[in-house]
């Protein structure tokens, strides 16, 4: 046999033309020294400690380079080497006249239990090495090797076995005895890893630990994606082995082209006064100089639960302590999660604005100017024009050697797995909950988010579902020592014990004779920390003003009269109802009883083009820069949207009885913005909240109940006084609701809190079957803690983790189009003049126009017994209507679309159906059988 024949072992084959191909070492060769960069030029400081290898950042690349050169190790193999060799020309012929002679593929059996990344793993374990080291060769695909057994115990041994059954996939023989040429060529390329990531012999290699193994296998993910990409690393014809073109020119050509963003390195170790008023144009106050003063004064990176009024500056309190974060413990970037899109967009400028400043300061006035990434991370990212406008593409390089923009949108970063890697990270809360989701690739998640910091929003929002993936997502963090920062200006108590307990990889339920002071405080504003084990805790003397709300509690039929003589004079008023239909109902009424109000409706059942479209005009005519021209005679309907989202401010309030958590949040829209005296109308001066269903006779709303279930509702409805002082009265009002043991009314309670009970109880249930289990104790039955079964029962794609870490059933979205008979053309509905051909493929202007007509379709059509249907009518609908666009145009590829006759109706899954600028999107049973949404 030749020496070199295992020079001739395949990687990679041309995707349409047999005659170029990538050699196996060759690609093992990429990869390794890929993964020796990340980890010296991209890898956050603060994540390398995370992967708590003994020794010095050498032996981390060390490893690194190892796990790379080793990746693909199961491709040397008769099994893997048959199938590739099949689309190659010449390289089997010549493995054959080199005396290694490769069976075709239909003689091997059990294909799947010898997967190359499987067969890598079990080679590896039969070779000797550590079992973590194995298991991330394993996992280097996406998913780990499942656990047939745990009973045993041991998995070596329940991997080795398998060897037996497949044996003819790894020696091309069928002889159990014969060891083979197989051994001797997996042997030799191992000996030359070895040498190229500088160990000598195998006992060299240390054991990784279960939480480095996720972090290694996201950098070996991110590495071999990178070194399979032909844009970086070309494929070289078949007829040479790569001795020449695997030298350093080709990596360095490859990390050029790639051209990462460097990975963000504050030199903030303390902020005072001026420093901040450099950063956000203002001096801090008492909650912001709390919250540096805590992060300055830390000695390990830790949990930060600050609970402060609405609108005293909570978001850049903590950016301030993310920079001094990131600087003290060297983290390499920032996530901010919020509840949703409308959130994302709203902070997403003042973030924006915040990360120039941290990459000009990075800068300095001497050196090349630093550019660092961001992403805006959810569904409807390309539709904000903020984000538009930052520079998308790679760093351009002028002839000076400086780069000429600071803040980049990187497309290797684009993509949905690869969302949480680039620098600083804006979106949806369900990016970082997708971190304790039990789906495939997550360990690219944990790569991204354990060299961040981690500031969490509206913090209260989650209910019991999501909160326990909230909770273990904490326990990840706390084990990777990352920062976290969660705001609120409602938390119940309980809710503040358990994720600090979580943070600390505590159990996070204590009994109650159990309690530290900490747990149980009351005081308001309030911050709470960590710092190693020790939990801190400080109140914060507010400076500020205070502000009575006066409540007025009242039924529905009263609405209309008191909105006619609140407006009478001008001003506006905002009503926040709790679901879609009540808010189309209240709006169709309001409409024809106030015809002279201006009325705007703002709720979820818009399209994504008009949702845009409505936050701009909302905070245009209601944000802090708006003035009576503006405001006065305006009525705003709308959901929760409007109590999570905008910086808007009503002068008059009216809202369904919600949780009183929720119920602070929407009146912390009333008197937002300080205004002089003379501003609001005479009958407006004071700060009312009307509060319909609040009265000590009135029915719980169906809707309502639905939506958060009757015991908060009616504890709420008795705690709820006359008057409401801000901020001195929210968390006692809060704690009050959410303290059982502040029973309120026993007997109209209890079977509420039963219901309560068992409805919390169902919740958690849900959300275990997809969740992690967390990165300590694991396995405790297990003699080897590698994270084979870690995805066992995993979800299996984006859309459904999106959907499973918010416990919604399955929500369909298509884009919503009419149709125009004379023109035999489709139009979007919020600008009829455009007429698009539907037999023709569209511009790229009209591509992304047709994109931004998507709608989430209310609940109803996601459930079990009615999805298939209407997924199977939209599908027909699609391929009638719009089937040149779904094949020709790429962003449409996959979309489902739902057309409109020219009335703008149709009918869907047994509804009658149909969509207005002004109300939304509607629907009733046929039959007129109302439901909720």
């Amino acid at each position: 046999m030749d020496d070199d024949i295992s020079k001739w072992l395949a990687a990679k084959s041309g995707r349409n033309d047999r005659s170029i191909w990538l050699p196996l070492r060759m690609h093992l060769e990429d990869t390794s020294d890929m993964m020796g960069l990340l980890v010296n030029q991209w890898l956050p400081d603060s994540e390398k400690r995370a992967m708590d290898l003994p020794g010095d950042e050498e032996e981390l690349v060390r490893m690194a380079k190892l796990l790379g050169g080793l990746h693909d190790i199961g491709k040397a193999t008769p099994l893997f080497q048959s199938m590739i060799l099949q689309n190659i020309d010449e390289v089997g012929e010549r493995l054959d006249e080199m005396g290694l002679p490769v069976s075709r593929a239909s003689a091997f059996v059990n294909r799947k239990e010898s997967s190359h990344p499987l067969a890598g793993e079990t080679v590896l374990l039969k070779m000797g090495f550590p079992a973590g080291v194995a298991s991330v060769v394993g996992a280097h695909h996406g998913k780990p090797r499942k656990i047939i057994n745990s009973l045993t115990g041991d998995l070596i041994a329940e991997q080795l076995s398998l060897v037996s059954s497949c044996h003819m996939n790894y020696y091309d023989s069928k002889d159990m005895n014969t060891s083979g040429i197989w051994r001797s060529l997996r042997g030799r390329i191992v000996d030359e890893v070895l040498r190229g990531s500088g160990y000598a012999e195998i006992k060299d290699i240390p054991e990784i630990s279960y939480k480095a193994q996720v972090l290694f296998t996201g950098l070996l993910i991110m590495a071999d994606w990178i070194a399979s990409n032909t844009e970086y690393f070309p494929l070289i014809s078949s007829d040479d082995c790569g001795d020449e073109q695997n030298d350093r020119s080709r990596m360095q050509r490859a990390w050029n082209s790639l051209a990462l963003p460097e990975c963000w390195a504050s030199s903030c170790i303390a902020m005072d006064d001026a420093g901040f008023q450099n950063r956000f144009g203002f001096m801090p106050n008492a909650v912001q100089k709390a919250m540096i003063k805590a992060a300055e004064q830390s000695e390990h990176p830790g949990i930060y639960i600050l609970e402060a009024p609405m609108g005293v500056g909570k978001t850049e309190a903590a950016l301030a302590a993310a920079s001094i974060q990131a600087g003290k413990y060297r983290c390499g970037g920032l996530y901010f999660g919020l509840p949703t899109q409308a959130t994302s967009n709203g902070i997403f400028p003042r973030i924006e604005s915040w990360a120039r400043s941290e990459a000009e300061e990075e800068s300095g006035e001497e050196g090349d100017q630093v550019t660092l990434g961001i992403r805006l991370a959810h569904g409807a990212a390309e539709m904000n024009d903020d984000y538009r406008s930052v520079f998308h593409g790679t760093a351009q390089i002028n002839d000076d050697g400086r780069e000429d923009t600071n803040l980049i949108v990187h497309p290797w970063f684009e993509g949905r797995k690869q969302a949480l890697l680039t620098d600083f990270v804006i979106g949806t809360v369900d990016q970082f909950l997708m971190t304790a989701l039990k789906q495939k690739h997550v360990m690219l998640r944990h790569l991204g988010i354990a060299g961040k910091v981690v500031i969490i929003d509206e913090c209260h929002a989650y209910d019991a579902y999501m909160n326990q993936y909230l909770e273990m997502a904490l326990c990840w963090m706390g084990a990777y020592g990352v920062p976290v920062i969660l705001l609120s200006a409602t938390l119940p108590y309980e809710r503040r014990s358990r994720l600090i307990r979580s943070y600390q990889q505590l159990n996070p339920a204590v009994p109650d004779s159990e309690k530290e002071s900490w747990m149980v405080s009351k005081s308001y504003p309030l911050l709470t920390w960590t710092d190693g084990r020790q939990v801190n805790q400080k109140r914060i003397a507010m400076t500020g003003g205070k502000r009575m709300v006066r409540i007025l509690k009242t039924e529905e039929a009263n609405l209309i009269s008191l909105l006619r003589d609140k407006l009478a004079d001008g001003g506006c008023a905002g009503i926040i109802v709790n679901t879609v239909k009540r808010a189309q109902t209240l709006a169709r009424t309001v409409l024809k009883e106030l015809p002279d109000e201006n009325i705007i409706v703002y709720h979820a059942g818009f399209t994504m083009e008009q949702r845009a479209a409505l936050e701009k005009e909302l905070l245009r005519r209601l944000g802090p820069g708006s003035g009576p021209e503006e405001r006065n005679h305006l009525v705003v309907i709308g959901t929760q949207v409007i109590e999570q989202s905008l910086d808007i401010d009503f002068d008059f309030l009216v809202t369904d009885l919600c949780p009183v958590d929720l119920l602070l949040q929407r009146i912390g829209r009333l008197h937002r913005h300080a205004r002089h005296d003379a501003f609001r109308p005479v009958g407006m001066k004071q700060a009312v909240c009307a509060v319909v269903g609040a009265g000590a006779e009135d029915e719980t709303e169906a809707g309502s109940k639905a939506v958060y279930g009757e015991y908060l509702l009616l504890r709420t409805r008795e705690i709820l006084p006359d008057r409401i002082l801000l901020p001195t009265d929210i968390s006692e009002l809060v704690q009050d609701v959410y303290d059982r043991s502040f029973v309120l009314q026993p007997e109209t309670e209890r079977h509420a809190e039963e219901d309560y009970d068992r409805k919390i109880k169902d919740k958690q249930k849900r959300a275990n079957a997809y969740r992690l289990s967390p990165p300590v104790n694991q396995r405790r039955r297990l003699k080897q803690k590698t994270i084979d079964g870690m995805l066992d029962e995993m979800i299996s794609n984006d859309v459904e983790a999106e959907a499973c870490v918010r416990d919604g059933q399955d929500s369909v979205e298509a884009i919503l189009l009419q149709y125009v008979p004379e023109k035999h053309a489709l139009t979007p509905l919020c600008d009829p003049s455009v007429l698009l051909l539907s037999d023709e493929r569209l511009s790229e202007e009209e591509e992304k126009l047709v994109f931004r007509q998507k709608i989430r379709l209310p609940a109803v059509f996601g459930r079990g017994d009615l999805i298939d249907r209407v997924i199977r009518e939209l599908e027909n609908m699609t391929n009638r209507w719009v089937g040149t666009w779904v094949r020709e145009n790429r962003l449409l590829m996959g979309e489902l679309f739902m057309v409109l006759d020219e009335k703008g109706k149709g009918i869907l899954g047994g509804y009658s159906i149909s969509y207005s600028n002004r109300l939304g999107f509607q629907y009733e049973k046929v039959g007129n059988e109302n439901e909720n949404s």
